[in-house]
């Protein structure tokens, strides 16, 4: 395959994402999204600081370039990350359409023909989101995932008032799906470690397939007494950046499911 130079770097900002576009000399054009929405602009002027290095290399090196713009950023985060990972996403797509083939046929083929998939329901009361649900049921899925929470669960004054509202809404949707489907519970870290310890074993008995960051992230040993003291099987991950934070997670035996943001990782 004929050496090829990276020639343009262009970013665009649509509504909270970051897409970049990595141009060749030859006219093929990848496609990366950084992932880190809500600190999209932030992430663009990294991926302004990393053009100098890109422009004129050869893009088939992926994971040199990666690892030198990753080791070379004397801080690190989310915002460089996404930077990083933008990049690296259109490094490979650029890769793969050169070869004439799907990235997944570059990293080993895919394993499967099919994946099981939940999708998210919503609703402000406890009564619309268990009639989402049925409709997503209808539709033939058999997993939904939903906040915990309703809108304006900020104005609870007391746990119990917090708590029962979202025990109400997760037995609402197991009501309404009935108990062979698969219901995922979403706490989007709005709780500390008791909070979410008493919340979670008042929600036992409708068997969540999953409780989905019942904290926030920033201790796997935390999190890892939650998954000890609820009969819950936790699921987190997606606000990690790096492969060594997964592995804190992991040693910790924190979680049941690793959820990885694709775009970050």
């Amino acid at each position: 395959m004929k050496t090829t130079k990276i020639e343009k770097i262009e970013t665009i900002l649509w509504d909270r994402w970051l897409l970049l576009k990595v141009y060749c000399e030859d006219g093929t054009v990848g496609i990366g999204e950084a992932g880190v929405h809500g600190w999209q602009r932030p992430t663009e002027t990294m991926i302004k600081v990393c053009e100098p290095y890109l422009l004129g290399k050869d893009p088939n090196a992926t994971e040199h370039h990666f690892q030198f713009l990753y080791r070379n950023s004397h801080f690190m985060g989310s915002v460089i990350n996404g930077a990083l990972s933008a990049i690296d996403i259109a490094l490979w797509d650029i890769k793969g359409k050169r070869l004439g083939v799907p990235i997944y046929e570059l990293m080993g083929g895919k394993t499967r023909d099919k994946v099981r998939c939940y999708i998210h329901v919503n609703g402000n009361t406890a009564d619309e989101l268990a009639k989402d649900a049925k409709r997503a049921v209808d539709a033939g899925f058999t997993a939904v995932r939903f906040g915990a929470f309703g809108p304006e669960f900020w104005l609870h004054t007391t746990q119990s008032e917090w708590t029962n509202e979202a025990v109400k809404r997760v037995s609402a949707v197991r009501d309404s799906v009935g108990p062979d489907i698969d219901i995922c519970v979403e706490i989007h870290r709005q709780m500390n470690p008791a909070e979410s310890i008493s919340l979670g074993r008042r929600l036992e008995p409708l068997h969540p397939f999953f409780y989905e960051d019942p904290m926030l992230p920033d201790s796997p040993a935390l999190m890892a007494d939650i998954k000890q003291l609820c009969n819950i099987p936790i699921a987190t991950g997606e606000r990690f950046t790096t492969i060594f934070e997964y592995q804190q997670l992991l040693h910790s035996g924190a979680c049941a499911y690793v959820r990885p943001d694709v775009c970050l990782c």
